[in-house]
């Protein structure tokens, strides 16, 4: 289980997440799970998420589905992502990914969403270890697409640094 907390000025955001993953062959796995989102003080913000994903090789193709309609989506919003992640010489991975978005109709929180289906991102990235440390960097460049609103999403070039306990 993964949990994640934010505080933005007087803002609580705590993210409870697990997923359990394994595998149906050698090259074919699957992902199973879920996640609370839980805002404090908020309004119609708690929101609940399924978590399914498969794999074959180096890549993965997931879908996070909202259960019930909050302040940032609707019922049904799903998000998709495939992601194809090589490995290469030296110890770098690679990093491919396509994400895009289906909206629910409903709008009960939300600004009225004009299209059911968005191109959300295109990422190029590129990791490596750190030595033996347990750490790893990473540098990603995002081509932003749109949200459901149709607002452009900006590009942007990531520089992200991680560390596994």
């Amino acid at each position: 289980m993964a949990v994640a907390i934010q505080t933005q000025g007087i803002l609580l955001k705590v993210i409870f997440m697990q997923v359990i993953k394994g595998k149906i062959t050698d090259n074919l796995g699957y992902q199973v799970g879920g996640t609370i989102y839980y805002y404090y003080p908020g309004w119609e913000s708690t929101g609940y998420e399924t978590f399914l994903g498969l794999s074959y090789k180096e890549l993965t193709v997931t879908a996070q589905t909202l259960l019930n309609n909050v302040t940032f989506g609707n019922k049904g919003d799903t998000y998709f992502l495939a992601t194809y992640a090589p490995a290469l010489p030296a110890g770098f991975t690679g990093k491919a990914q396509l994400g895009a978005y289906y909206y629910g109709d409903d709008d009960e929180f939300t600004a009225k969403t004009e299209n059911t289906f968005a191109f959300r991102h295109a990422t190029l990235g590129l990791s490596h270890a750190l030595g033996t440390t347990g750490a790893n960097w990473s540098l990603d460049y995002i081509l932003g697409g749109y949200d459901r609103t149709e607002i452009k999403q900006k590009n942007k070039v990531v520089l992200g640094l991680a560390y596994a306990f």
